[in-house]
């Protein structure tokens, strides 16, 4: 197969070959993972052969922060069922589709502290997943 693409990234070569499969995508999210490319850089290699698209997700440490944002500062902090929860977590991530910051608000009237209150998951709460066409 002919290379169609090659990325460097800290001495590190990538080739993206013409129907490169779901195989590929696991090395750009190991990549990302370590640091050692950019997601906007994977995003780049993608558009130039690979048949999968790279999403940004709240992981499992994502999931505890926006958990314990709610229980310092809703009002029903506590008693938020698992399934309220997640939804807060799907709100985070519309955030990272549309390309913004993962972030979470809390109305004032539903705030303990009577204004709004944002924030914004780490970086370390987000994962990207690679996903076939």
């Amino acid at each position: 197969m002919e290379k169609k693409f090659k990325f460097s990234a800290n001495g590190l070569d990538f080739g993206v070959y013409a129907g490169a499969s779901i195989e590929s995508a696991s090395r750009l999210e190991d990549l990302i993972a370590k640091g050692e490319i950019s997601f906007e850089d994977a995003l780049e290699v993608i558009e130039e052969g690979l048949d999968i698209g790279l999403y940004k997700e709240v992981n499992e440490y994502g999931v505890q922060q926006i958990r314990q944002f709610l229980v310092d500062n809703h009002k029903r902090g506590d008693a938020l069922t698992d399934d309220q929860v997640k939804a807060w977590v799907e709100g985070a991530e519309f955030q990272l589709a549309e390309g913004n910051a993962p972030t979470v608000e809390i109305a004032a009237a539903h705030s303990v502290n009577g204004y709004a209150v944002t924030y914004t998951v780490s970086d370390a709460g987000v994962s990207v997943r690679a996903v076939q066409h």
